[in-house]
């Protein structure tokens, strides 16, 4: 609503489904914050239980115009309904911000699951299938930030599989990351100057500013005067400091209809041509990425990436290093716990089980006394600083993972510029014509 308020849209029709629509019960998860938690269920947490979800809360969301839940039958209702009576020319932009899951079926990876309110799930299959039975000549632009979201890349193939043919619509997708991974925007993080997701930056390159107001460096790569979708897509793989592999459909069609330099194509490029013959075929918004991750990530000379690969294995042996270590301190931080754990339970028997009547006096009435005896035991120090290595060698991989998360997208984006050129190359005339209207869609703009 933003978006479309911001970009002049704010009268276009659109239909916003959320959790339970205008229920008034709690349906959105949040964090309130650690400290929002009392310190003696902080330390019964971590010394018999868990931590996780622990200062989760909940409230009703506030959204305004919400057409009603996000269900199947809402989905499916309003393509045949609103869908149906689409002319020839018009657009349907569907951003999905939820939940998603990997696939189940064992014969297509691809078929992944956008979440929905109670469970429900709405796969890549079902969507193309929707898609593809609105009228001709209505075109489909999806931005969708959900884990495992690369697999809907695959609706412009008939029943969403590569090997059943292309589907005739113009349709073009911009995906948080690829159908193996999970996406950096699962998280109940509320705070907006913090909040690091895959539509949050891509939104913010379309309008200029991010959500909190902050002007975003312009990404008109090709100078034409204004942002397309795929600038937008380029931004955020430049920008986004986070897990996430993006990926836009021309590069899922390119991965299904391409190929690189073999025995059988000895005139195709190899993942290993001369980097100066590559960027000087590719895309304004993927020269783009590539020039700016290039010198971010240190590559130079001609064989980029071979560079970027070795870089990128190096960084994986970093992280399994640095995972072995982490593995050999969990044993010295179990025996710290446990022998202030065992000291507790000599002095409140019933901790035996946290749900004793006694253990919940600990929480309420007796908070000070658990607390005080928890601080003032001799082992108290020396456990908070093993669990503080053990948290700092965590900090370290994640930090790495980014790191090695910015060599995939510089190889996956020079990849697919390589298997782009490789199609022209080709006969398939079918192809390529495809590829041109996947591309003119991903130039278009709001």
């Amino acid at each position: 609503q933003r978006v479309l308020r911001h970009a002049g849209h704010e009268a276009s029709p659109h239909t916003l489904f959320f959790a339970d629509g205008d229920n008034p019960g709690r349906d959105v998860q949040f964090e309130a914050g650690l400290d929002s938690v009392p310190k003696a269920n902080r330390y019964m947490a971590r010394l018999f239980g868990s931590e996780n979800y622990l200062d989760l809360a909940y409230r009703d969301h506030q959204l305004e115009q919400v057409a009603g839940e996000s269900s199947e039958a809402n989905i499916e209702r309003w393509f045949k309904d609103t869908g149906s009576r689409l002319k020839p020319g018009d657009r349907v932009i569907l951003y999905a911000a939820a939940h998603g899951g990997m696939s189940t079926d064992k014969e297509n990876a691809y078929d992944t699951k956008l979440y929905l309110w109670n469970n429900q799930a709405l796969q890549t299959r079902r969507l193309a299938d929707l898609i593809h039975g609105l009228p001709g000549d209505v075109s489909v632009v999806l931005i969708m930030a959900q884990c495992y979201s690369g697999g809907f890349s695959h609706v412009i193939f008939n029943e969403a599989n590569a090997g059943k043919g292309d589907q005739p619509r113009s349709v073009c997708g911009f995906y948080a990351t690829i159908h193996t991974r999970t996406a950096a925007g699962c998280t109940p993080e509320i705070n907006e100057e913090n909040y690091q997701e895959f539509s949050s930056h891509f939104w913010a390159a379309m309008l200029g500013e991010s959500r909190t107001g902050k002007a975003v460096e312009s990404c008109d790569f090709d100078g034409d005067g204004q942002v397309s979708f795929e600038e937008a897509h380029a931004h955020t793989i430049l920008s986004a400091e986070t897990i996430d592999i993006p990926l836009k459909t021309s590069e899922a069609f390119l991965v299904a209809r391409s190929r690189f330099q073999d025995k059988d194509n000895l005139f195709f490029m190899p993942r290993n041509e001369p980097y100066s013959k590559v960027i000087s075929t590719a895309r304004p918004a993927d020269r783009a990425v590539l020039e700016k991750l290039s010198e971010r990530l240190g590559l130079e000379g001609e064989d980029r990436h071979s560079a970027a690969t070795k870089a990128a294995a190096g960084i994986e042996k970093k992280r399994k290093d640095l995972q072995d270590e982490g593995k050999k301190k969990k044993g010295p931080v179990r025996q710290a716990k446990n022998a202030i754990r065992d000291q507790l339970r000599s002095r409140w028997p019933e901790l035996a089980n946290v749900l004793t009547v006694q253990s919940t006096h600990l929480l309420t009435d007796e908070a000070n006394a658990f607390v005080e005896a928890i601080e003032a035991h001799p082992g108290f120090d020396e456990w908070g600083r093993l669990e503080a290595e053990l948290e700092k060698i965590e900090d370290e991989r994640f930090l790495l993972e980014k790191q090695w998360i910015l060599h995939q997208r510089f190889i996956r984006t020079l990849e697919h510029v390589i298997l782009a050129a490789n199609l022209e190359l080709s006969d398939d005339g079918g192809a390529k014509k495809r590829l041109e209207e996947i591309l003119k869609a991903e130039s278009g703009t709001l």
